[in-house]
């Protein structure tokens, strides 16, 4: 479906009372989790914590230019095709992609983001930690062309493994539906 592959942009502000960022600090990548399926490009977001001292955010000056420059990036981004769109507006984070300073560590230099499924190599100099993202890694993120044909791929893959487990488990896992589907009888028994 052509629809499907429409220029869509986006700008996220999470907005969050606490004066702790660790407590929200799983807002904005939670938000950027919707765009995915869309292929939605992001171009900024303004994460709004504090917000239980500051009583009130048109009380907040600095807060308020930082949103209307993300409004702004999101109109002006609008009826432009994805690769003449280079705007950034926020803190820029880890990932060159997301913005967002989430990383899976496996135990080695080789980092990934949560977000994005891009893979990285982290390097520590003194205090400063940084991570360097290939090209090919940013192009294969999550919510680009490429990264949704590459998790397409896999789950058609999938199939091929799934379908006939599903089918040679037919009478078993009808079976062991039944006490899901009679829950509440289930739990009466109890």
């Amino acid at each position: 479906d052509p629809r499907y592959f429409k220029d869509r942009y986006v700008g996220y502000i999470s907005v969050g009372g606490a004066q702790t960022h660790n407590w929200v600090a799983l807002g904005l990548p939670m938000l950027d989790l919707f765009s995915f399926s869309l292929c939605m490009k992001c171009v900024g977001h303004v994460d709004a914590y504090d917000q239980g001292r500051t009583g009130h955010p048109l009380l907040d000056q600095e807060l308020m230019e930082k949103c209307s420059k993300l409004g702004t990036a999101v109109a002006q981004s609008l009826g432009k095709p994805y690769e003449e769109v280079n705007t950034w507006e926020g803190e820029e984070g880890v990932c060159p992609v997301c913005h967002n300073s989430l990383l899976s560590v496996t135990g080695t230099t080789r980092v990934e983001c949560p977000i994005c499924g891009i893979w990285g190599t982290l390097s520590v100099n003194g205090e400063k930690v940084s991570v360097a993202f290939s090209e090919e890694e940013k192009n294969r993120a999550r919510n680009t062309t490429i990264g949704i044909y590459e998790h397409y791929n896999e789950i058609q893959n999938m199939i091929k493994v799934c379908v006939p487990k599903l089918t040679a488990h037919k009478e078993d896992l009808e079976k062991k539906m039944e006490k899901y589907k009679n829950f509440e009888q289930v739990i009466e028994n109890m």
